[in-house]
């Protein structure tokens, strides 16, 4: 792509989910079926809950646990936990970008805070390349009421997390 002032001519930031996704492989004899297949969207920081778990052992009071136990969806292929995903990526070197994003599993929202024209809307069922971006005022209103659902959850995650960015957005 062309560049801007942020991002030089020939690169793209993104928050594509191969970039974001990490296919995981558990094998826990005479607990998870073999080939059993559980589509639930764990985050990195339920790690440490499930694992804890797993080895039955005692988080201390003194720490503090961002993550939740995903043990029973190890259990269970059936259970569904949860399909939603968050990410931030702000880059600071060549490109200049603060991006956000959240999907539900259906729809993906990224924003880039940094870049004025850069947000992005996909349709996952549709499209799970994420290869027409529907952001475009010509989509956008069939789909503008799950753009403003993710964008309010996304909003929601940022202030959870104390994201910086939102200070510099004044909110």
């Amino acid at each position: 792509p062309a560049g801007t002032d942020n991002i030089p001519a020939g690169q793209r930031p993104n928050m594509y989910d191969p970039s974001l996704k990490v296919p995981t492989i558990v094998r826990w004899p005479n607990k998870i079926k073999a080939g059993s297949v559980n589509s639930s969207t764990m985050p990195n920081l339920d790690w440490f809950p499930t694992l804890v778990s797993i080895a039955k052992g005692k988080i201390s009071d003194d720490n503090i646990i961002r993550g939740k136990d995903f043990t029973p969806a190890l259990l269970d292929e059936n259970l569904i936990l949860s399909t939603d995903y968050y990410a931030a990526y702000s880059t600071l070197h060549q490109s200049v970008t603060q991006m956000r994003m959240y999907s539900n599993g259906k729809y993906k929202l990224v924003k880039d805070f940094k870049n004025q024209g850069r947000d992005e809307f996909y349709d996952l069922i549709n499209d799970p390349d994420e290869t027409t971006n529907l952001i475009a005022k010509k989509h956008l209103p069939a789909y503008a009421n799950i753009v403003a659902e993710l964008e309010t959850k996304l909003l929601n995650k940022m202030r959870e997390t104390g994201d910086p960015v939102l200070a510099q957005l004044g909110n």
